[in-house]
């Protein structure tokens, strides 16, 4: 195991990729107030005619799943899969 450490003011200051590779040398203390104190990562929003056919099927299971477990309504099913 390493003895690198990483402090949350250090973490701060690196860019993405650093902070990939270093996280892992912070303290669960650091990572913590990393993880409620970080950037808000935002979802973007995906290009349906870029998806492949195996992958409009499993997002299709998914939501169907998600009406039979009472997740998801069944109007709301609808609307997603006709957007």
């Amino acid at each position: 195991m390493s003895d690198k450490v990483v402090t949350i003011d250090q973490f701060r200051k690196m860019n993405e990729d650093e902070q990939r590779e270093n996280y892992q040398y912070m303290s669960q203390h650091d990572k913590y107030i990393w993880r409620v104190t970080g950037p808000i990562s935002i979802p973007q929003q995906v290009d349906k005619s870029k998806l492949t056919k195996a992958q409009k099927e499993n997002i299709t299971r998914i939501r169907k799943r998600l009406v039979a477990e009472g997740k998801l309504s069944q109007e709301d099913f609808e609307r997603f899969e006709n957007e």
